[in-house]
């Protein structure tokens, strides 16, 4: 059977970290329909060997294993640019899919986080207006809003749903290779000009605080203390359909702005004002 739809996981050197997200993708429903590409960085942690025996052991899903490796010279933005790009472009170059879910080696998946981003992307794929579908949130769970969604001026991250369609007129030219700042950062302000889809519960929950975290504490700080609380879990649940709330409260990041038609205008201006600001102070 052809499979058309892809996971893509980045992952290095915390091999508990991805051992866990492993088991959670495992449990996901509709996973029988997907391809998973590996993107590897290798290098001389311990852990490396341990993570590339865990991609290696699986046998449940068609893999297609990637890797890369760096000299000293590379920031660290740059490996995670590089590495997620490459992981993307082969799902949708070589494995010829329709979609891709991208994680990395420290979130977990929800039971019905693919059906989600599957359902956003056949819904919304033809608006121009629309980016990605985002997997994550911080409000309280609530079985009220368990099957409740909205459109907002956001960035992209912790699990995100790409469509083939998105990939290769908005993000693919885009994509920042030799950049000091991570991807999600430099795209923001294109994707603000349109809006992405987030769930109310979140599909997936970041478990990226502790020792080699890259962009993260050292201690579970209250932000992932929230992101767990409103994860749906990995456990099976019976399933709805999909609810667009356009007055779903998101009260997490102040710039976490609920999409309408007048958004991108506002978003210009406010752009503009700013940098007209800076160019002002700079003469006085």
């Amino acid at each position: 059977m052809d499979i058309f739809k892809s996971i893509v996981l980045i992952c290095y050197n915390r091999a508990d970290k991805t051992e866990a997200t492993i088991k959670c993708l495992r449990k996901s429903y509709k996973i029988n329909e997907y391809q998973l590409v590996v993107v590897r960085q290798e290098g001389d942690d311990e852990d490396c060997s341990k993570v590339k025996c865990l991609i290696d052991d699986i046998d449940w899903i068609p893999v297609h294993h990637l890797t890369t490796s760096y000299s000293n010279n590379e920031t660290i933005c740059q490996k995670v640019n590089a590495n997620t790009f490459k992981g993307i472009n082969y799902a949708f170059e070589d494995c010829k899919s329709t979609m891709v879910f991208l994680i990395e080696d420290d979130i977990l998946v929800g039971y019905d986080s693919l059906q989600f981003v599957e359902v956003m992307i056949e819904r919304y794929d033809k608006d121009p207006f629309f980016r990605a579908v985002n997997g994550f949130s911080r409000e309280a769970y609530s079985k009220d809003n368990l099957f409740k969604y909205g459109k907002f001026q956001f960035g992209i991250g912790k699990g995100v749903g790409f469509s083939r369609k998105k990939w290769f007129s908005f993000f693919k030219n885009r994509w920042p290779m030799g950049n000091t700042s991570f991807y999600d950062c430099v795209l923001e302000t294109a994707i603000k000009m349109g809006y992405v889809i987030m769930p109310y519960c979140s599909r997936t929950c970041d478990i990226g605080w502790g020792g080699k975290a890259l962009n993260s504490p050292n201690n579970k700080t209250d932000v992932f203390v929230k992101n767990e609380a409103s994860w749906v879990k990995d456990e099976q649940f019976k399933l709805q359909d999909y609810v667009y709330d356009k007055d779903l409260p998101f009260n997490f990041r102040e710039d976490c702005k609920p999409f309408r038609w007048y958004s991108v205008l506002l978003y210009v201006l406010f752009r503009f004002k700013r940098k007209f600001l800076h160019i002002k102070n700079k003469f006085l």
